[in-house]
């Protein structure tokens, strides 16, 4: 097993000699005389911890500490400090400032290798620690990312939409519910089969994604069925005129999104104003709202206003 690697910074040489001598057996030691060559020797490589003398010229103990702590790089390095001051005071401060032990000055063998083991053994600890917490809440983001998108077009799924639909207007009123249907798309399925279908899709939600403004957010029903949902109160013009808005967009990429034939999309519209509402029933009045135009020459748009 790979030694610890621990860095000793002390101005007087003898007491360097003495700590390297006592600690070589079991870990590597790295000595510097000072604050500043400490520091210089951290901007290039790591060690495992500290043992920094607070009495040193130029740049005392606390000094390098404060310097070590505000850098990121080195911020997390355990440090004991070195003093033959018995000042509960300066251990108070060593303490607040960052410092994880004290160890007395003329050394003790015995004690200082505990109090080395003990903190060495805490930030091992620590660090698993950290990396299983890292570890299980990368677990959850994806498992959250599996619950709440869809795994062909990347966009949010049914279920995930009406609690986050739910959840927005428990706190506000009004709300905007378009329904996007793709018209004819079982032909496109038919005639060049699911692969091609799928494919269509993909880019579909890709150009609806690219449509919508910052206070809209899309998701797939499912099939060839998709949503977008407007935040706020907004008037039947406004509604009109984002409607009008979202289908010349999608007319305009309407190859992009299917390269082997004709695309079009019918779509089905509900809002309310001040009404208290819930997603079932904007979802009711917008998919009222797309029969309406299914069976009306598809391609176009029908607006449900809940009053």
């Amino acid at each position: 097993m790979e030694k610890k690697k621990i860095l000793v910074v002390d101005d007087v040489v003898t007491n360097l000699k003495y700590v390297a001598k006592t600690l070589e057996q079991s870990y590597d030691v790295v000595c510097t005389k000072s604050g500043k060559k400490a520091i210089e020797y951290l901007q290039e490589k790591t060690v495992d911890l500290i043992l920094l003398d607070i009495m040193m010229p130029e740049m005392d103990g606390f000094e390098v500490l404060d310097i070590l702590k505000d850098n990121p790089k080195t911020a997390a390095i355990p440090i004991i400090l070195l003093t033959a001051e018995q000042d509960k005071e300066l251990e108070l401060k060593g303490l607040s400032v960052g410092a994880q032990d004290f160890i007395s000055k003329p050394f003790v063998p015995e004690i200082m290798m505990a109090r080395i083991e003990r903190i060495l053994e805490l930030f091992t600890l620590r660090k698993y620690l950290e990396l299983e917490l890292k570890s299980k809440e990368e677990q959850v983001r994806y498992m959250e990312n599996i619950s709440s998108t869809d795994e062909l077009t990347g966009l949010w799924k049914r279920g995930y939409l009406r609690q986050q639909v739910n959840f927005y207007l428990e706190r506000e009123k009004g709300g905007c519910l378009f329904i996007l249907d793709i018209d004819n798309f079982k032909q496109i399925n038919d005639s060049f089969g699911h692969i091609a279908g799928d494919t269509v899709l993909i880019n579909f939600a890709k150009k609806l994604q690219e449509c919508l403004c910052g206070d809209e957010q899309a998701a797939r029903l499912g099939g060839d069925e998709f949503v977008i949902f407007k935040e706020g109160t907004h008037s039947y013009e406004k509604i009109h005129h984002r409607a009008t808005a979202i289908m010349q967009q999608l007319r305009k990429v309407e190859t992009e999104i299917n390269p082997d034939g004709r695309f079009s999309v019918s779509m089905g519209i509900a809002f309310a104003r001040e009404n208290e509402v819930n997603f079932e029933m904007l979802y009711s009045c917008a998919d009222k709202a797309l029969y309406y135009i299914k069976q009306n020459g598809k391609n176009s748009y029908h607006i449900f206003d809940i009053f």
